[in-house]
C-alpha cells in the first residue's frame, strides 16, 4: 500500500470507531468530481478520464442502493448511500476504508468543499448539514429541504430548496451569505458560472442570480419546468421536463437556439468538445451540437437513461436501466465499449483521472480504468 494510502486507511478505520472521519484536504485532488456534474458548472467533463475499451479494475458493495453520482477526491473515491450512510474506497486497491452513518436519509446529493462534505438530509427536521473530518462531528447545520444537488465552489455553497429559496451560504461556518425567494419547489441543482448562479424559478423560468449578493440579472421562458442547467463557453444549457433544450447567453439570456426531443430526459448533461450529451426515457443518447442545437447523433441503448451522462476527451459515458455501462464516441455516436452490470445504473456516470466509477441499484460500486 503506498504510505499516503495507508495514512488515509488509518484514519478512516479510527472514524468507523467514531474518533476521526478522513475527507481530502485541499491540493490532493487528481482529477477530482466533487459534485453533481463533477464540477459547479455541471458540465461533466473530465479531460483526464480513460478512453474505451476499459478493464474492471475493482467492485464493491455499498450495503444500499447509491444517492446521487460518486465523488472522486485525491486517492479516495466516496459514494453516499440509502443506508443512509456514507462509505471512501482506496480508488486503486478498492479496499473499503471507512464507513459513516448519517443522521438522516440524504434528499440531495452532496458536495466536498474543502475537507468537507455537505449533503442535504430530510427526515423530520430536514437540513443541509457539513461533516468535517476532525472529531466525526457535523460542523454545521442550516435547515431546510434540499432536493435539488448541492453546487459549491471555494468556499461558497449554493442550495435550491423546496421552499423555492436559492441559498448560498459560506462552506466554513455554514453562514448564510444571501437568499432569495423565486416560486415553488425547486428541483434542479444550480450551475455556477464565473459570477453567476443558473436556475429554475419554480415555475418555467430560467433565472441567473449573481454570485456575489443574488441580485437577479435575467429571466428566461422555458415553456416547462427545468430539468436540468448547465454552463460553460459563453452559454447556458437548459433542459425542460418536456423534453426541450435550448441554450441561451450566459449575460443576457438571450436564446441563440432551441431545439424539441419531446422525450423525458434524464437529470444532467455533459458538454465536450462541442457535443451536448444527454440521456432520456426513450432508451436514447443524444449528442447535440453545441453551438447550433443539431442532434448530430443518436445512439440507442436497451433501457431508460436515467443518470446524467458524462464526458471524457472523445468519449461518453453511460448506464442505463438494463444494466449496461455504454461508452460512446463522442464526435460519432458510435458504440466503442459496453459493460453489464449485475443491475441497473440509474445515478450519473462520475469520471477522474484514469478511472470511470458507476454505482447500480443492487448496491455495487464498479471501477473502471485502463
Amino acid at each position: 500500500m503506498r504510505p499516503f494510502a495507508a495514512v488515509l486507511a488509518l484514519l478512516l478505520v479510527a472514524g468507523c470507531a467514531g474518533k476521526l472521519f478522513y475527507l481530502p484536504a485541499p491540493g490532493k485532488q487528481e482529477g477530482g468530481w466533487s459534485q453533481f456534474g463533477g464540477s459547479p458548472e455541471g458540465c461533466a467533463f473530465a479531460p483526464g478520464a480513460p478512453e474505451a475499451p476499459l478493464r474492471l479494475q475493482w467492485q464493491q458493495s455499498l450495503g444500499a442502493a447509491p444517492v446521487g453520482s460518486p465523488l472522486v477526491e485525491g486517492q479516495l473515491v466516496l459514494q453516499l448511500s440509502a443506508g443512509p450512510s456514507l462509505l471512501a474506497f482506496d480508488r486503486y486497491s478498492g479496499q473499503r476504508l471507512g464507513r459513516r452513518g448519517l443522521n438522516a436519509p440524504v434528499s440531495a446529493a452532496g458536495v466536498l468543499l474543502g475537507t468537507r462534505l455537505v449533503v442535504g438530509e430530510a427526515g423530520p427536521k430536514p437540513a443541509l448539514r457539513s461533516y468535517e473530518r476532525q472529531g466525526n462531528q457535523v460542523a454545521w447545520t442550516y435547515k431546510g429541504l434540499a432536493c435539488a444537488p448541492l453546487a459549491g465552489r471555494g468556499d461558497t455553497l449554493v442550495a435550491a430548496l423546496n421552499s423555492g429559496e436559492v441559498l448560498a451560504l459560506g462552506s466554513a461556518a455554514g453562514q448564510r451569505l444571501w437568499r432569495v425567494q423565486l416560486g415553488g419547489p425547486l428541483w434542479a441543482a444550480p450551475a455556477l458560472g464565473t459570477d453567476a448562479v443558473f436556475v429554475g424559478d419554480g415555475g418555467k423560468g430560467l433565472v441567473a442570480l449573481e454570485l456575489a449578493g443574488g441580485r437577479q440579472r435575467w429571466q428566461r421562458d422555458l415553456g416547462a419546468g427545468l430539468r436540468s442547467v448547465a454552463t460553460g463557453g459563453g452559454l447556458v444549457y437548459a433542459v425542460t421536463a418536456t423534453g426541450t433544450v435550448l441554450a441561451c447567453s450566459a449575460d443576457s439570456g438571450q436564446v441563440r437556439w432551441r431545439v424539441e426531443l419531446k422525450v423525458l430526459p434524464a437529470a444532467g448533461m455533459a458538454l465536450a468538445g462541442g457535443v451536448l450529451a444527454l440521456g432520456a426515457a426513450d432508451h436514447l443518447i443524444y449528442g447535440l451540437d453545441a453551438q447550433t442545437g443539431q442532434v448530430r447523433w443518436q445512439f440507442e441503448t436497451r433501457g431508460v437513461v436515467c443518470g446524467a451522462p458524462a464526458a471524457g476527451k472523445g468519449t461518453i459515458y453511460a448506464g442505463s436501466s438494463e444494466g449496461y455501462l455504454y461508452a460512446v464516441e463522442r464526435d460519432s455516436g458510435r458504440l466503442a465499449w459496453k459493460y453489464q452490470l449485475d443491475g441497473p445504473a440509474l445515478q450519473p456516470v462520475a469520471l477522474g483521472e484514469g478511472l470511470v466509477v458507476v454505482a447500480t441499484e443492487e448496491g455495487t460500486l464498479y471501477v473502471f480504468g485502463k
